[in-house]
């Protein structure tokens, strides 16, 4: 790799086993029959309600399957070894994450819809801290939605973009909440989207991961998924009303430090990929 970097605030599991590609088949909302092993897909592990519980990439090889998953939620993917009894499968212990935001076009490592290389390591590599921010940045603006345990079990994968990005399948089999999705899919309406936000002037307030935005002119507000600080702006991923025209003016109602800012489309924040120091 050009590039690599140590990914902290993100860990990996590895899968493997003769059973491991119908095991995570069986758990997780993406066809894993579908996958190349140099293609890295935005998926979810769901609870039987159908709310994701985490949300995942993962990376198929012809013996294994690689799992990335914020660090906050190692004890989910902890959870899902209970349900590999019957199961051929050897699960590795949580392995560093190395992503690379500009490989070479010669590299076969396996990739992000957007070009960016990520694979696992036993090994640690550098971290630096703008190159951090630009990676939390691009994952923005694909966008990957991350969960914390804020917002774990809260929301359907439609309302996270799963549908959009071949995260979701409806022909792949049973799943932990299949049914449950797939009425929404086939007989409901989809009532909520995921969506970018930009809070202005936050200078050194720290990151926010959970609350609502209030949207101006609307009577609902929008769920904050995750956020990052680039420069003196906050910008992050939200839930918010699926009839939402974007952009729309919203606040951040906070007593101690009020902000206001907009509700915009994902690709949107990539502006601030390399321009956070304004």
């Amino acid at each position: 790799m050009s590039n690599p970097l140590n990914i902290s605030h993100l860990t990996g599991l590895r899968i493997s086993g003769t059973d491991a590609i119908v095991f995570c088949q069986s758990q997780l909302t993406t066809d894993f029959r579908q996958l190349r092993p140099e293609q890295w897909q935005i998926c979810a592990w769901c609870d039987p309600k159908g709310r994701c519980l985490a949300v995942i990439l993962a990376c198929r090889d012809e013996d294994h399957v690689d799992l990335v998953i914020p660090r906050s939620q190692l004890p989910l993917l902890e959870k899902l070894k209970l349900f590999a009894i019957g199961h051929k499968v050897e699960f590795s212990a949580p392995m560093t994450v190395i992503g690379d935001l500009d490989p070479d076009e010669a590299s076969d490592i396996s990739r992000l819809p957007d070009g960016r290389g990520l694979s696992l390591s036993v090994q640690a590599s550098d971290e630096v801290a703008a190159d951090i921010l630009n990676w939390r940045i691009a994952d923005l603006c694909l966008p990957v939605p991350w969960l914390n345990n804020h917002c774990s079990g809260q929301h359907l994968p439609q309302f996270l973009g799963l549908e959009d990005n071949g995260g979701l399948s409806y022909q792949k089999g049973c799943f932990p909440g299949q049914e449950v999705i797939a009425r929404l899919h086939y007989l409901g309406k989809i009532k909520y989207r995921l969506a970018g936000f930009m809070l202005k002037g936050a200078g050194d307030l720290a990151e926010i991961d959970s609350g609502r935005l209030t949207i101006r002119g609307h009577d609902q507000g929008a769920q904050i998924l995750q956020s990052v600080r680039a420069g003196q702006d906050l910008i992050g991923l939200a839930v918010c009303p699926a009839d939402l025209p974007v952009p729309v003016d919203i606040d951040w109602p906070d007593a101690n430090r009020p902000l206001s800012g907009q509700m915009t489309e994902p690709k949107r924040l990539c502006y601030y990929r390399d321009n956070h120091d304004n």
